[in-house]
């Protein structure tokens, strides 16, 4: 969506061949009262069936962020719908109310959202609560965050910071990178970031 009030941006680079039809996606859509819903995720395994299972997961969150009371709700009946799908998916749910500046998630087993802010201070956020399609009930919890005007909120999947197996290292390397979009932006932000990471710059 298009807003005065965020300027969204997202990159995505399979990591194979195969993974072209891979599992992991993102998702942004406005919920009809201004507030916009987001949403990241991850299905184990690259491939036809990994495709099909991300498919059904990102249809899942969208389907229930329209009714649901919370980010941790949407997650719930996403894990639900995909009890039968026999693949691990992490995925994130948030909502940015511009309004009040908030920004209000739950995770399911994927990584935490990375907050540079206009002092260039970087925070990661909580995250917790297990991947969907483990177990019949989940019950994450749910975060709520006051962006400041001019803040950067960085979501991603767990093939950026760990593409070269180590965990640590990639998050030092996104952590850099998004504080230095702060400090000067660019015109395409997401693939500043995983270039930097992925060290194509």
């Amino acid at each position: 969506p298009r807003t005065a009030a965020v300027t969204l941006d997202a990159a995505y680079r399979p990591a194979t061949g195969e993974s072209i039809v891979g599992g992991d996606w993102y998702d942004a859509f406005e919920l009809g009262d201004g507030r916009i819903a987001l949403s990241i995720g991850d299905v184990a395994g690259h491939g036809l069936s990994a495709a099909v299972v991300m498919s059904e997961a990102r249809q899942a969150v969208r389907a229930s962020a329209f009714d649901a009371d919370t980010p941790g709700e949407v997650l719930t009946r996403a894990n639900q719908m995909l009890r039968g799908a026999r693949m691990m998916v992490t995925a994130l749910v948030g909502i940015f109310d511009p309004a009040s500046s908030t920004f209000t998630y739950a995770t399911a087993g994927h990584p935490s959202p990375l907050i540079v802010t206009p002092d260039y201070h970087v925070f990661m956020l909580p995250n917790g609560d297990l991947p969907l399609g483990i177990v019949d009930e989940i019950a994450p919890s749910v975060w709520t965050f006051t962006l400041q005007p001019g803040s950067l909120l960085v979501l991603y999947t767990d093939g950026l910071i760990e593409y070269n197996r180590d965990v640590f290292a990639g998050e030092s390397s996104l952590a850099q990178a998004a504080a230095a979009e702060v400090r000067s932006p660019s015109e395409h932000p997401a693939k500043r970031l995983q270039d930097h990471v992925l060290g194509k710059i």
